[in-house]
């Protein structure tokens, strides 16, 4: 698949979860994260703030700045 018709694929399946399912995908993720060893031994966290149909950053931005982690946007 072209990388243009994944990122169609990707936006479109985005598009179509549930605020639910969304949310719940962002949980899983947020707890994915902050698992890593990598990410517990970072002193600095490159992050993003999500468009509406994105997974929820705000509560991982929130965290990262919780730990004492330097957070960019």
């Amino acid at each position: 698949m072209e990388k243009a018709a994944a990122r169609r694929e990707i936006k479109r399946r985005l598009r179509n979860l549930t605020p639910r399912q969304r949310h719940e995908a962002s949980e899983r993720i947020r707890q994915n994260l902050a698992a890593l060893p990598e990410y517990q031994r970072a002193a600095t966290v490159m992050l993003f703030v999500a468009l509406p149909d994105e997974i929820e950053t705000l509560p991982i931005i929130r965290d990262a700045l919780a730990a004492g982690k330097r957070v960019v946007l």
